[in-house]
């Protein structure tokens, strides 16, 4: 993984659950936060050409003005 966001109840625990899925890898790192639904993630693989992963997040809202 080249970087990892986390949204959790703290920010404490969003930096070390961060810390933990960018050493953990984009598979395990998803599959963490799947079973952790109080946390949300965006993933960013190292590999070329790789996308973005996201776990637990919302789908995106657009708003017509």
């Amino acid at each position: 993984t080249a970087a990892a966001s986390v949204v959790a109840p703290t920010a404490t625990q969003a930096d070390a659950v961060s810390t933990a899925l960018y050493v953990l890898g984009p598979t395990a790192g998803r599959e963490f936060c799947r079973t952790r639904p109080h946390l949300a993630a965006v993933l960013l693989p190292d590999t070329p050409g790789a996308s973005p992963g996201t776990v637990n997040l919302p789908p995106p809202r657009y708003y017509a003005e």
